[in-house]
C-alpha cells in the first residue's frame, strides 16, 4: 500500500512529465496514440503523477494499459466493425482529454483545497471507472453473438452502431468499473472500501447509457427552432378556454388557449 498525498509539487510534476512522455512515446510507437494523442497523454500523465503521486499514476496506467490492450485485440469480427465504422485503436488528443480531463480536475481540486483528499480521490477513481466502463464495453461489446439493440427504440442494429447496447457490453462495462474501484481501494492505504461501490456505481450508467447518444440528441435539439418547438407543443395540447369575470371590475381575469398560458391577476 502507498501513501495518498494529493498536493502540488514541482519536483513530482517534472518527474511525472518526464515519465509520462516516455510512456506516451512508447505508446505512439506501438500505434496506441496519434502524435497529438501522445502529447496530450504526456500532459495528462504528468499532471496525474504530479498532483496525485504514484497511487494516481497506477490507476491511470491501469486504465490506459487495459484499454490499449483491448483496442489491439484483433479478431475478424472487430476488424469488420472497424472497417464499417472507420474506428481505429489509436487515440488522438480529444479522446485523451475526454478520458483524462475530469480525473485531472479532481486532483487539481484536491491539491487546491477545494475538495478534501479522500473526496478528491473518490472523484478521481469514479471518473476513471466511468471512462473504463465505456471503453471496455465498446471494445468487447462488438464480440457479442447477439445483435445489439438501440437503447432508445429497442431496434436491432449492426454491432458498432452508436447507441447500440448488448448484455455482453453492459457486463464488461460493469466489470471495468469494478476493476478500477478495486485498484482505487487497494493501492492507497488510507481509503475505505466504499470507494469500490462508488466507482462501480459511477461506471454502471456509462455502460448502460452510451455517451455517444448525447451527440445526436444535441444535434437534433440544436437544429429545431425554439418557436417551432413551442408551436408543436401547443398543437399537441387540447384547446381549453377559460374566462372568469371579476365582480368588482367586470374584466376578464384569465383567457388562455392552453393551461400553460393561464395568467392570474390579483383582486
Amino acid at each position: 500500500m502507498l501513501d495518498l498525498a494529493i498536493l502540488f509539487s514541482w519536483e513530482r510534476l517534472l518527474l511525472g512529465l518526464c515519465l509520462a512522455a516516455i510512456i506516451a512515446l512508447g505508446a505512439r510507437r506501438l500505434g496506441a496514440l496519434t502524435p497529438s494523442g501522445a502529447i496530450a497523454a504526456a500532459l495528462v500523465g504528468g499532471l496525474t503523477y504530479g498532483l496525485g503521486g504514484l497511487p494516481a499514476a497506477i490507476i491511470l496506467i491501469a486504465f490506459f494499459g487495459s484499454s490499449s490492450l483491448l483496442s489491439k485485440t484483433s479478431t475478424k469480427r472487430k476488424r469488420k466493425v472497424a472497417a464499417d465504422f472507420a474506428k481505429g485503436g489509436r487515440r488522438d488528443w480529444a479522446q485523451v482529454a475526454a478520458n483524462g480531463g475530469v480525473p485531472v480536475l479532481a486532483l487539481l481540486a484536491g491539491a487546491g483545497g477545494l475538495l478534501a483528499a479522500p473526496v478528491a480521490w473518490v472523484v478521481f477513481a469514479a471518473a476513471l471507472a466511468t471512462v473504463s466502463a465505456d471503453t471496455w464495453a465498446t471494445e468487447l461489446g462488438v464480440l457479442s453473438k447477439i445483435p445489439p439493440r438501440l437503447i432508445t427504440t429497442g431496434k436491432s442494429v449492426t454491432p458498432g452502431t452508436s447507441g447500440g447496447v448488448s448484455l455482453l457490453g453492459n457486463l464488461v462495462g460493469l466489470g471495468a468499473a469494478f476493476f478500477i474501484g478495486i485498484l482505487a481501494w487497494l493501492v492507497p492505504g488510507s481509503v475505505t472500501i466504499q470507494v469500490v461501490l462508488i466507482a462501480t456505481a459511477a461506471g454502471t450508467p456509462k455502460a448502460i447509457w452510451p455517451p455517444a447518444l448525447l451527440v445526436p440528441a444535441i444535434k437534433i435539439a440544436a437544429s429545431t427552432p425554439l418557436n417551432e418547438t413551442i408551436a408543436s407543443t401547443e398543437r399537441s395540447m387540447p384547446p381549453v378556454r377559460m374566462t372568469k369575470v371579476c365582480p368588482a371590475a367586470t374584466m376578464p381575469i384569465a383567457a388562455a388557449s392552453s393551461p400553460s398560458s393561464i395568467q392570474l391577476l390579483g383582486f
